[in-house]
């Protein structure tokens, strides 16, 4: 069984970093927004593997639309990882406390983008082929089989 890549929606208004990320992490599906009215647009219409969003666009903050995708898709995995430049412990929190899983602060280095974006994903392709391990234990529920 051959899976497409993990789908990464990035919301980021600043062309330049929106390069930098693109570029990082070039072996994803991604699909970009660049204000918040067109990341509303997206996250109600398709789901994703990974949400990448700046704290802070022009035309608002992202922190409630972190809400939204974790009340759109309450029976999947929402990975959320918020980038900004406000790098203080109140908006760290803040952001934690709407769902994010990760927060990165700007400029964002791509080497630790992808290495941080790939740890999120770590567990994605066995839950998408149908392989689970718990401890020494794996199981193929595909196959029926289980080994130790």
């Amino acid at each position: 069984m051959v899976l497409a890549s993990p789908r990464i929606l990035i919301v980021e208004d600043a062309p330049e970093t929106l390069a930098i990320m693109r570029a990082a992490l070039k072996e994803y599906q991604i699909k970009t927004a660049s204000t918040l009215r067109e990341a509303h647009e997206i996250v109600v219409a398709e789901t994703f593997d990974l949400y990448i969003l700046d704290a802070s666009l022009p035309d608002g903050e992202t922190y409630e639309l972190a809400r939204e995708i974790k009340r759109l898709n309450k029976d999947r995995s929402n990975l959320i990882l918020f980038i900004s430049a406000r790098g203080s412990e109140f908006h760290k929190l803040q952001a934690f406390e709407r769902g994010a899983d990760d927060y990165l602060t700007k400029p964002v280095g791509p080497l630790e983008l992808r290495a941080r974006v790939a740890a999120k994903l770590r567990g994605w392709q066995d839950a998408h082929s149908g392989k689970r391990s718990v401890g020494p234990l794996s199981l193929d529920l595909e196959k029926g089989q289980a080994f130790l």
